[in-house]
């Protein structure tokens, strides 16, 4: 705002409209006047103050009780007929809505003139604004969930190649890095069965410990109990998931098992069984 504005708006504040006057968006003439008759130069801006000031408070006055108030009769407008909505007369709204039509016809003149007088005092936001912003957070909700559902079909697929790589590594008897959670396809199914039957004491030991906590439904439980190794056995029975059911026959022979580390663990796993 240009220095004649804070000469002119001091003085004439008390006229304003409320903060409707605020917002350039909202006073035309004002914008007209300053554009094009305010002076740059300091020296004709002085020279020129005893016309500038009637004729802004004039441009001020224009904007605030005529150009802004006729510029918001549409919206107002606009929001009376607002009333009408979901005024409809199929059989089974019939009576309901005639009962309303009244009411409807005595509110849509004070929804108008309240409106009026609100949108010609203040600053609101025009007619569709709300419901326009409405529909794009709703557009952009919608796009961001698109996005967060392809991210996460994306950091799936992501794990699923890394676990098809660590299990074909253990079956080949090498290292790798353990996924996480991985949803458990027929080609992870296979990838399960083939590490344990190719992997290493270690590579074994790793997958049970991995099998318990991500793919509890993608291991024979019963043969990883029977692992050749004792290490192995005692680790599956303390990682060993609730939800699967042992055998007697097999917890029998754990708790016989010639290991006693393994037979001490399977006691306390298998007790009152």
């Amino acid at each position: 705002m240009r220095r004649s504005s804070w000469v002119m708006c001091s003085g004439v504040l008390a006229t304003l409209s409320g903060c409707a006057w605020t917002n350039r968006d909202n006073r035309p003439v004002w914008n007209a006047f300053e554009s094009y008759l305010v002076p740059e130069s300091s020296t004709t801006f002085v020279c020129t103050l005893p016309l500038t000031v009637p004729v802004g408070f004039a441009a001020i006055l224009a904007d605030t009780l005529l150009v802004h108030p006729l510029r918001v009769v549409d919206d107002a407008a606009h929001d009376a007929v607002d009333v009408w909505d979901n005024l409809t007369m199929r059989d089974q709204h019939y009576y309901t809505n005639v009962a309303t039509v009244p009411f409807r016809a005595l509110g849509t003149p004070l929804v108008f003139t309240f409106s009026w007088l609100g949108r010609s005092l203040f600053d609101l936001p025009p007619y569709g604004d709300l419901e326009r912003r409405r529909r794009e957070a709703e557009a952009q909700e919608r796009r961001d969930g698109e996005a967060a559902i392809t991210a996460a079909a994306a950091a799936r697929a992501a794990q699923r190649q890394q676990a098809l790589a660590w299990l074909a590594a253990l079956a080949a008897r090498r290292s790798g890095r353990a996924p996480g959670d991985v949803e458990l396809d027929d080609e992870v199914r296979a990838a399960l069965r083939a590490a344990s039957e190719r992997a290493d004491a270690e590579g074994r030991l790793q997958l049970y410990r991995w099998a318990a906590r991500h793919a509890e439904d993608g291991v024979d439980w019963s043969r990883a109990l029977g692992d050749p190794s004792a290490v192995v056995r005692h680790a599956v029975v303390s990682v060993l998931p609730a939800t699967v059911a042992v055998p007697l026959e097999l917890q029998q022979r754990l708790r016989a098992d010639d290991d006693e580390a393994v037979r001490l663990v399977a006691e306390r796993r298998f007790e009152g069984r």
